[in-house]
């Protein structure tokens, strides 16, 4: 197809596109760009003929050589004739090493082959999860034959190593002096106040009202869990499992990423604070940042078991990710609601009507640096050009 600005597009059967070239002539004339291209047509050799109507003429377009071979390597592969691809498309890769399609023709044909490893690897650079996923069944189900006795034995003993641990603990010299240490290292202010996140779990308003009346967290401790939480963000987001992941591999945004996280998390209890202070809330600005902080309990336990699952699943299993993530978000939810009723002490309205007037300061707030960022951007333009005059 051509789109009225003279650019060329050419699509596979499956409607992903393949090409596209060509554009808009700025009165250049150059050989290949169009004034106003109004009809394109191919003939039985593939050549392209474009109607300029402007200038009442005809181009003609041949297909290069690397284009036959991505067309040969093409049509094998959509006719299923994958192994008969390969060669093609090894052959397309040798000429543009970042064309995704060849990628996915040789993981289709190195899996038919029952090179599981080599059809991962491609289809990982052709961005083919699905042929990934199948791949890697192959491989885990390879890996579990060979070490199934292997796994036995390690739980057996992990097992036993356990039951010793908890029995015969005081009596042996080495797990006494070991078992010493960690009751030590346990009993420090900083740990005490991370461990109090199990406590969050177990009684949710207790634990709030600790927060708040009893000191059971500090500002640091509070800080630390926040940047532990935009830690296990970009972890997850950048080194999760291929078929779990949501950005290509080598992109990094890390300042996006803080400001969604970290900034969006100030944010909430700056807002939530004077949302709370105007609706005579009983919580000062401390004591809300730091109860914040102990709402992400359920993110912060269960984010690195889906970490570490998204390395071992693959897309038949997803659920499993889905319902953690589903507990994740849940839980924090269920925890920001009790944690403003009990330290506001507010009723349930009171509550949920803080938090839907929250989220509405929040995107005033927004709004409105958007509106000045592009102010200053406009004042500061606007002096480097007074400037270059």
């Amino acid at each position: 197809v051509i789109s009225k600005s003279g650019y060329i597009f050419e699509y596979t059967r499956e409607g992903r596109l393949l090409f596209y070239f060509s554009g808009k002539d700025d009165g250049s004339k150059r050989i290949g760009l169009f004034v106003n291209a109004v009809a394109i047509d191919v003939d039985s050799r593939g050549s392209l003929y474009v109607l300029d109507q402007n200038r009442g003429d005809i181009t003609v377009f041949e297909t290069t050589e690397y284009a036959n071979t991505v067309h040969k390597a093409l049509n094998l592969y959509q006719d299923g004739l994958y192994l008969e691809s390969q060669k093609p498309w090894e052959e397309v890769l040798s000429k543009n090493s970042l064309f995704d399609f060849a990628y996915k023709g040789i993981a289709e044909s190195l899996y038919k082959l029952e090179d599981y490893s080599g059809a991962m690897e491609a289809a990982r650079n052709g961005g083919a999860k699905s042929t990934y996923s199948d791949s890697f069944w192959q491989v885990r189900n390879q890996w579990l034959r060979a070490n199934m006795i292997t796994l036995f034995w390690i739980i057996v003993v992990f097992l036993l190593l356990k039951k010793i641990w908890k029995k015969y603990g005081d009596r042996i010299f080495g797990i006494r002096q070991l078992k010493s240490f960690f009751k030590t290292f346990g009993s420090r202010k900083r740990v005490k106040e991370f461990r109090y996140l199990k406590y969050v779990l177990k009684n949710p308003a207790d634990a709030f009202y600790g927060i708040k009346h009893e000191k059971k967290a500090s500002i640091a401790t509070a800080t630390l869990i926040y940047f532990s939480v935009f830690l296990i963000f970009v972890v997850n987001k950048y080194y999760c499992g291929f078929l779990f992941k949501q950005v290509a591999d080598g992109v990094y945004e890390l300042g996006q990423d803080f400001v969604m996280v970290l900034g969006a998390l100030f944010l909430f209890v700056v807002c939530n604070n004077m949302v709370c202070a105007i609706r005579n809330g009983e919580a000062t600005f401390q004591q809300s940042y730091c109860c914040l902080a102990y709402c992400f309990m359920p993110y912060i336990f269960l984010k690195p078991a889906a970490f570490f699952l998204s390395h071992v699943l693959t897309n038949n299993e997803a659920f499993v990710i889905s319902m953690l993530n589903f507990i994740m978000a849940a839980g924090t939810a269920v925890l920001v609601i009790v944690m403003i009723r009990e330290i506001q002490c507010y009723t349930y309205k009171e509550t949920l009507i803080s938090i839907a007037l929250t989220a509405f300061t929040m995107l005033v707030v927004v709004v409105a640096g958007i509106i000045v960022f592009a102010l200053v951007k406009q004042v500061s333009d606007f002096l480097v050009a007074i400037y270059k005059e």
